[in-house]
């Protein structure tokens, strides 16, 4: 069990690789329509609270491979 399981964590990194370049996009094309409806004031703040979202899941992300939460 233990080999085949082995045999097929390359496919799952590699579609979990890909299934976060999807994700990045489809962020990325949101966040820009909707900087294009905020004032300045209003992308100064949403930009601070992206950038908040955006350390969460790398910090999630950095927890989930390393097996557990750093300290």
């Amino acid at each position: 069990m233990d080999a085949i399981i082995r045999e097929f964590d390359p496919r799952f990194e590699e579609f979990e690789q890909r299934s976060r370049v999807e994700v990045r996009s489809i962020a990325n094309e949101m966040e820009e329509r909707i900087r294009g409806i905020l004032t300045p004031d209003q992308q100064a703040k949403y930009d601070v609270n992206v950038q908040k979202i955006r350390e969460e899941f790398k910090m999630r992300d950095e927890e989930a491979h390393s097996g557990g939460p750093k300290e």
